[in-house]
């Protein structure tokens, strides 16, 4: 019969789209992947035996070694969020049109390793590069900002629309109540401005509105307000 052989296990190391970085006692490295190998430009012959703070002394700033001797004592997980940390490993990100991330942004597990008489001896770190994930939440977010601006902003005019000036002068007149400052509301009429786009069409129309509302706009003081009410009455709160 064929003598079966136990498969080399660094085959699947390897193989991971992620990092996996095994530490002893001593926080001495005893196992470093591929992937840690990519994306840090340091191989193994660089680094097993070598204390990883020597080789990241910034992850004491993050807390990192005190989660490492907690996993050691208590044998419990220890996570590092992208949204609370970004990243823990200083690695370059994947350059994409429009992002201006600098760093890879990374989720990091860290596990405690047993032997057969349950004592740990070893912990194993993961680190997921969550960038893509960061960089469409980013885009999401931008476009979620774009669509609220927009429900909030006469499209001609870009000044607050009359939803919107409702809602601030709804917040004005509260704020009046509680603090007793004066608090005073000026509207604004074109006067015969049917007669302008009879004469002169509507796109002359357009344009005059728009020169309106920059000249109110810059009339204005920073906490002053004013919207468009509708057609060519803007209302101003002061």
């Amino acid at each position: 019969m064929e003598q079966k052989h136990e498969p080399d296990y660094s085959q699947i190391t390897n193989i991971l789209r992620q990092g996996l970085i095994v530490l002893d006692r001593n926080l001495r490295i005893v196992l470093w992947n591929r992937w840690m190998e990519e994306q840090s430009r340091l191989s193994c012959n660089d680094v097993l035996g070598k204390l990883i703070s020597d080789l990241y002394p910034e992850l004491l700033k993050k807390g990192f070694f005190w989660k490492i001797r907690n996993v050691f004592e208590l044998g419990n997980y220890a996570f590092f969020s992208q949204k609370l940390h970004g990243y823990l490993f200083p690695f370059p990100a994947t350059r994409f049109l429009g992002s201006d991330i600098q760093q890879m942004q990374q989720n990091v597990a860290v596990a405690p390793l047993r032997s057969s008489n349950g004592i740990i001896d070893y912990v194993c770190i993961s680190i997921v590069d969550n960038t893509d994930a960061v960089i469409y939440r980013e885009r999401l977010e931008a476009v979620s900002r774009r669509i609220e601006e927009m429900s909030r902003l006469d499209y001609l005019t870009r000044l607050p629309n009359r939803r919107h000036l409702f809602e601030r002068l709804e917040a004005e007149l509260s704020r009046q109540k509680r603090t007793d400052v004066p608090l005073s509301l000026a509207m604004v009429d074109i006067d015969f401005f049917k007669k302008i786009n009879d004469t002169y069409g509507h796109l002359c129309g357009d344009r005059i509105l728009v020169q309106l509302a920059d000249q109110l706009r810059l009339a204005l003081r920073k906490y002053d307000f004013v919207g468009r009410y509708g057609g060519e009455e803007f209302c101003i709160v002061l």
